[in-house]
């Protein structure tokens, strides 16, 4: 039954608000005992927004860790309408819905996945070496090694995950969307399901 058929031929909840009784059903004229929920009018879209910032993912981990236990739940089971992310807020989300880990489990990993992806390049002995190092990283456009970031990903995420489809993400209608930019331009492209 769609939401205007319950609306059409429910009627409202005298104990709940935000409920409409169907009690009878609308094709078959039988008896039905249905309660659906309806939406308040004035609730809006849930969106979880995660920045980039290198090994500062993990903060962005610990407040989502506080805001379950302020919530008394767990952030998987929590419906977003949409969830976006840039560098490793995109990560972090990636992990979250598609992987279906636990705040608290990708809180436990970041750690060592940050060490992997956020080397530091070996410092050279000679100071001129390592300032011809310097204008070679932003020739190459970053200043990390792009090919470590790409096995680190592929490791810790699954290798058959298409970003595309929806029917992996954990929650009903979790939208996903991943900030990324175009090296030619700089201009920002959003890769969604």
């Amino acid at each position: 039954m769609c939401d205007n058929c319950v609306v059409v031929f429910g009627c409202r909840s005298p104990t709940v608000g935000h409920y409409l009784d169907v009690t009878r059903c609308p094709f078959c004229d039988s008896e039905v005992h249905l309660a659906v929920r309806q939406l308040p009018p004035t609730k809006g879209p849930n969106i979880l927004s995660l920045d980039g910032g290198g090994v500062h993912g993990i903060r962005q981990l610990s407040l989502l860790r506080s805001l379950e236990e302020r919530l008394g739940g767990d952030l998987r089971t929590a419906i977003f309408d949409l969830c976006v992310g840039i560098s490793v807020g995109a990560l972090n989300i990636i992990d979250l819905v598609f992987n279906h880990s636990s705040v608290d489990d990708s809180f436990q990993r970041f750690p060592d996945l940050a060490r992997k992806i956020f080397q530091q390049p070996a410092k050279p002995a000679l100071k001129c070496l390592a300032w011809i190092k310097g204008v070679e990283r932003l020739i190459r456009d970053g200043k990390y090694d792009d090919h470590v970031l790409d096995e680190t990903l592929k490791a810790a995420l699954c290798p058959d995950l298409r970003i595309f489809d929806v029917e992996t993400t954990c929650g009903v209608g979790s939208r996903v969307t991943v900030i990324a930019s175009r090296i030619s331009d700089g201009k920002a492209c959003l890769l969604a399901n």
